[in-house]
């Protein structure tokens, strides 16, 4: 039975209107969303607001605010500090080994491979191991750059197993994964994610260089030749549909589970590809819409970049989305949480626009590069607005 003494208007609710319609949802769970006219949303909120029971008398207002419950909009009033990132407890931590790769990969968003780079410190790394024990984290996932380029890796991961029992993970692009090395993967590490971004010789030359198929798949192979078997192969999506599912069936073959990411346009990836290559949203109707336009799980993860900074996610690691850093000698985390807001209610020729919340993408690093190039917005606005306009609100 719903009470309207304690509901609240979620604060990732968000509204849009269109003459004398509203469309309301929420912006970071399933992006669920519900139109009705712009005057009855106006009489709920006054009906919270002023927790009015005899409101809910009324039939038709009393199945609408059930319908906001169930979309999020309106919440239990003990729920909202669930909605609030002050007690921390991610399910997993990226930490960022190296900024060192021995690839230069066309699409790599943060140009890694150079000669210049940088390592988290190895008794940091500790440090944030030992928070994370502590804390009871899922899964730590060691990443970079390519984390075999650290001479001490073998030695570092060893030492993580000390005092980590949870999933330990390592990202990596497998080529400098020698026969050596294979034990020390096998007992310490329960899960490799491996970069290929193709399925054959010709497909990941094109963007990985040459020889790096017949090296990652010999690494596969004898891994699993030692039983080791929880290997996931990765591809990123350049705009190539055939690829992908070639990328699939070759997954299948190897017997690794497939993992398709999307195109980050930043970095080598900005000089290499274009918006097309990272942006093929069709919406054709009402059930394949949302308002999901900001990440749900902020702050669940966490990135932690070779600087101790603190980061989101791996694809935030530009420093105006820096929530803070960790400091090795307190062994906690400093931080400080901005507010993040869904980037079409920043950008001024987005933020009247009847459609924009289904427009913008989950994902606040894509949003971030299709928003904020106004060539990319431009056309992506071309591509959805007519089509989103009609589906909402004709």
């Amino acid at each position: 039975m719903i009470n309207s003494t304690n509901l609240v208007v979620s604060k990732f609710a968000r509204t849009l209107f269109w003459k004398d319609s509203c469309v309301v949802g929420n912006i970071a769970t399933d992006g669920r969303w519900i139109k009705i006219p712009a005057s009855t949303w106006e009489n709920i909120v006054n009906l919270v607001n002023t927790a009015d029971i005899s409101g809910l008398s009324d039939e038709r207002i009393r199945k609408i605010v059930e319908g906001l419950c169930q979309i999020h909009v309106l919440i239990d009033d003990t729920e909202v500090a669930h909605e609030s990132p002050l007690n921390i407890q991610p399910h997993d931590v990226a930490l960022e080994l190296t900024t060192q790769c021995n690839l230069k990969c066309k699409h790599c968003s943060y140009s890694f491979g150079g000669q210049n780079y940088e390592e988290l410190p190895f008794d940091t790394v500790i440090a944030l191991v030992k928070w994370c024990s502590n804390r009871n984290v899922k899964r730590i996932i060691l990443t970079g750059g390519e984390p075999f380029c650290r001479k001490d890796i073998l030695e570092l991961i060893k030492e993580i197993r000390i005092y980590y029992k949870g999933s330990l993970e390592i990202m990596t692009n497998a080529t400098m994964i020698g026969k050596a090395t294979v034990p020390s993967i096998i007992e310490n590490i329960d899960r490799l994610h491996i970069s290929l971004d193709g399925y054959d010789e010709t497909s990941v030359t094109a963007i990985r260089g040459r020889g790096v198929f017949k090296r990652v798949t010999d690494v596969i192979y004898e891994l699993q030749s030692e039983n080791f078997t929880d290997i996931s192969l990765s591809c990123v999506d350049t705009g190539d549909i055939q690829k992908i599912t070639n990328f699939h069936k070759f997954a299948q073959q190897l017997h690794v589970k497939p993992i398709v990411r999307r195109l980050n346009l930043k970095g080598r990836a900005d000089t290499n590809f274009q918006y097309e290559n990272s942006d093929r949203v069709e919406p054709i109707s009402s059930d394949d819409t949302n308002m999901k336009s900001i990440c749900h799980h902020t702050y669940s993860s966490l990135f932690i970049n070779t600087r101790s900074q603190v980061f989101p996610c791996a694809s935030l690691r530009e420093m105006k989305y820096n929530i803070g850093e960790f400091s090795a000698e307190k062994l906690e985390f400093e931080l400080d949480y901005p507010s993040m807001a869904p980037i079409v209610d920043i950008i001024d020729e987005c933020s009247s626009c009847p459609v924009r919340y289904f427009c913008a993408s989950p994902c606040i690093s894509q949003n971030d590069i299709l928003f904020s190039n106004k060539e990319y917005r431009t056309k992506r606005c071309n591509k959805l607005r007519e089509n989103l306009f009609r589906i909402i609100w004709e």
